[in-house]
């Protein structure tokens, strides 16, 4: 059985996707700044610009969930 997810479960879950780019993001700058190349600082970039689409994609889902 599925469980529609509640305007503040949505919330809850975005900001939690954001909280978690915001890590990989850092992780990479810190990488980077000490001179770390390649495929561990990619890792956390690829990882951060995933869920920028994930957050991208349900916010402009829950946009058009309101507006039905």
């Amino acid at each position: 059985m599925t469980k529609a997810l509640t305007v503040n479960d949505v919330s809850n879950l975005l900001n939690e996707l954001n909280h978690q780019k915001e890590v990989y993001e850092n992780k990479e700058m810190d990488l980077r700044n000490r001179g770390v190349i390649g495929e561990e600082a990619d890792l956390y970039a690829g990882r951060a610009q995933g869920l920028a689409i994930a957050i991208s994609i349900l916010e402009e889902h829950s946009k058009v969930k309101e507006n039905e």
